[in-house]
């Protein structure tokens, strides 16, 4: 199973714009996309998708971050699952 990162627009200008969290998230992020989408459950307010969240933490602060996939993207030729990044939230 491939696992296609996607990043929220607003969580990739706080990465790439504002320097907001520190790219070694997005390291550890990838690093396990294939576990967090495992650990997906079923969202109960839209049919079809996926969602949960995973704790990082990365250069001693401490991050939650909301996770949804769509399953209509699911592209079964080539076994992918989107994986999208939709929330951080920083917390200590």
């Amino acid at each position: 199973m491939l696992i296609d990162l996607i990043l929220d627009c607003y969580v990739e200008l706080q990465f790439f714009w504002y320097g907001t969290y520190p790219t070694a998230l997005i390291d550890q992020i990838a690093a396990r996309k294939g576990a967090i989408y495992k650990s997906l459950g079923p969202d109960l307010a839209r049919q079809g998708w996926l969602s949960g969240s995973a704790e990082f933490k990365v250069e001693g602060r401490h991050f939650t971050v909301l996770f949804e996939s769509d399953r209509r993207r699911d592209d079964p030729s080539t076994d992918t699952r989107s994986l999208w990044v939709l929330h951080i939230d920083e917390h200590s």
